[in-house]
């Protein structure tokens, strides 16, 4: 049996991107209904405010996470292996997916950040490789998601890539 290292995302380092940046842009549209709400209330000298502002940042929060349900499966249920000779990307939830990709098979390793990851200093790393079992993807790539330090993970790869 060969060793490996395992990397599995956090769910938090994952999610809160994801997180903050659907409650950015529920907010935003919070507040606008916010100042909706408000002219209304002006014109017609309504008094719930307290209630809209405490259903409106529920709402927020419970539409955000609602919309996540679909990273947050993928989270729970995905880990990256780092064997000495490839890498691998497993999914379980009701089927099994695994993808390896042989070091080997890497033409380039690349991170990619959005401001969400940045602020939460995670970021994913890409493995653009000449495999032939990507044809699927455009991209042709494996990619770890939600890596802690990913400058750290892909230095340490290329150096253990250049030793092989």
């Amino acid at each position: 049996m060969q060793e490996y290292k395992k990397i599995k995302s956090s769910p938090i380092n994952a999610l809160l991107p994801l997180f903050l940046k659907h409650v950015f842009w529920n907010g935003l549209f919070f507040l606008f209904l916010l100042v909706l709400y408000v002219l209304v209330e002006v014109v017609f000298s309504l008094g719930l405010l307290t209630r809209v502002m405490f259903y409106g940042i529920l709402g927020t929060v419970l539409l955000s996470l609602l919309k996540m349900s679909k990273d947050i499966i993928r989270v729970w249920c995905t880990e990256f292996r780092f064997y000495s000779t490839y890498v691998e990307s497993r999914y379980k939830f009701f089927v099994e997916r695994v993808h390896s990709v042989h070091y080997a098979n890497i033409t380039d390793i690349k991170i990619e950040r959005s401001l969400w990851d940045r602020v939460c200093g995670v970021g994913d790393i890409v493995f653009h490789t000449a495999n032939d079992s990507y044809e699927r993807s455009a991209r042709k790539a494996l990619v770890v998601r939600d890596v802690r330090n990913p400058e750290r993970v892909r230095a340490s790869l290329l150096r253990h890539m250049q030793r092989e």
